[in-house]
């Protein structure tokens, strides 16, 4: 089929634009990141309102115990839900001492990556915490929000997240 010039220059429009990287205009490093960060997050509140249904639900194998690393140690409390294919979904450990409890929860997609982790803290000095931290593909951090819902404060580490949660539990007390 013979193209005229103006078929042969659209043709060669159309290759040179192939060719191109897709960029939008406009569209800098610093936006690709904050789509990437968007859709992170997407996926980690599906992740965690999968989550929360599946658990509601009791789709999911429940498990509970509690582990002691010490005949002085006051313990915590380990929950963790796996779904039909043994995959862990969900880790709940919760503990503390005379002067805070803290409940740490983590929520994996259905590959077992960790998506979301939230963790609360109160403390006797009436301090009430939250921190919630997002985490992308690769196990990165991509947003954390922490909270003093009220209280005077407590000092309390940033949450590191469980991104294995069946070696750390193995390991917890080593």
């Amino acid at each position: 089929m013979a193209l005229g010039i103006n078929g042969r220059v659209f043709a060669l429009f159309v290759i040179i634009a192939m060719l191109l990287p897709l960029r939008l205009p406009g569209q800098t490093r610093a936006t690709r990141q904050r789509l990437d960060t968007a859709a992170a997050i997407r996926v980690a509140r599906a992740t965690f309102q999968e989550s929360e249904r599946a658990i509601a639900s009791h789709r999911w194998v429940r498990s509970d115990t509690t582990v002691r690393c010490g005949h002085e140690d006051p313990g915590m409390d380990v929950i963790l839900n796996r779904d039909p294919a043994g995959v862990v979904r969900h880790l709940e450990w919760s503990g503390g001492t005379d002067d805070h409890a803290a409940t740490h929860r983590y929520f994996y997609d259905a590959k077992g990556r960790l998506r979301f982790a939230f963790t609360t803290l109160g403390a006797v000095n009436g301090t009430q915490h939250e921190e919630r931290v997002y985490y992308g593909d690769r196990g990165e951090v991509v947003r954390r929000l922490t909270r003093l819902v009220r209280g005077p404060g407590y000092p309390i580490e940033a949450e590191v997240g469980v991104p294995d949660p069946t070696a750390w539990l193995r390991a917890i007390c080593k």
